[in-house]
């Protein structure tokens, strides 16, 4: 697929749920590691882009709305106020948010170590970030094509385990994000990824029940919720540690996501004596 549609598919899901535009920038990231932004990548890159722009303003229009139309009809503003409509430490979702909270409603300007509970979130998403930059950096080779992918997936599953005012429902893009991961992999390296899609798939799923059976009576609500997030955790810090763990095969293809391109032929080495 072309940067251009790719852009224009971006668009539209980030208009659905804003907090894609997480991982785009990751991907995005991510893309710009192993391209070496020849020419033809630089326009590949500008149609991207310029496809995803054109794409959100169609879409918006219809709504009276554009990304600078003033308030209260901008695109920014009505994000604000969704964004502020409740102010909770978690809104049921398997972060780490959960452990501190035991239950839905608490503030996120409650104080832990003398910083508001958002205040922690921000700095504690930022480093996650900037961590999780320097592995992929890292480990570029080991990652190969899908180097652009799983940056985007950590820093969105880091969005959702590390800031406030998280639903749980957020996390299901997640699923299909890790499933394209894991499927990407080569047969033989895809065991590992797997596994992190599967036990995601499992935490997850056990939030959505736990959500499912708020206000029930006799439910067990928290110890479900509880499982969950110990499950996403581990999941979290698993996809962090892939990178490392993986002995890949593959070879980073700069310009694949951009388009195809020529290729040289591999030079055998010859046996090792």
């Amino acid at each position: 697929m072309g940067l251009g549609r790719g852009g224009a598919l971006a668009a539209w899901a980030v208009l659905i749920k804003p907090q894609l535009a997480i991982f785009v920038a990751g991907f995005l990231v991510g893309l710009a590691m192993q391209c070496r932004w020849d020419s033809r990548q630089i326009r590949c890159a500008v149609a991207g882009v310029g496809g995803g722009v054109v794409t959100a303003q169609l879409i918006l229009l219809p709504f009276g709305m554009s990304a600078l139309s003033p308030a209260p009809h901008s695109l920014v503003e009505r994000l604000r106020i969704a964004a502020d409509l409740y102010a909770a430490t978690t809104l049921g979702a398997p972060n780490l948010w959960m452990f501190f909270a035991r239950r839905v409603w608490v503030s996120d300007s409650t104080v832990y170590l003398g910083l508001q509970a958002r205040t922690l979130g921000h700095l504690a998403t930022l480093a996650a970030i900037v961590v999780s930059t320097v592995v992929a950096h890292r480990y570029r080779e080991r990652l190969g094509a899908e180097l652009a992918l799983w940056l985007g997936c950590f820093w969105f599953f880091s969005f959702i385990m590390l800031q406030t005012r998280v639903h749980e429902r957020y996390g299901l893009p997640l699923v299909a994000l890790l499933a394209a991961l894991a499927f990407r992999r080569p047969v033989g390296e895809r065991a590992p990824w797997l596994w992190v899609f599967g036990a995601y798939t499992l935490g997850f799923s056990l939030a959505i029940e736990a959500s499912l059976a708020f206000g029930v009576p006799g439910s067990l609500r928290l110890p479900i919720i509880l499982t969950g997030t110990v499950l996403c955790v581990l999941v979290w810090c698993g996809l962090l540690a892939l990178p490392v763990w993986t002995r890949s095969t593959a070879t980073v293809d700069p310009g694949a996501a951009l388009g195809p391109q020529e290729r040289q032929p591999a030079v055998s080495a010859g046996p090792v004596s």
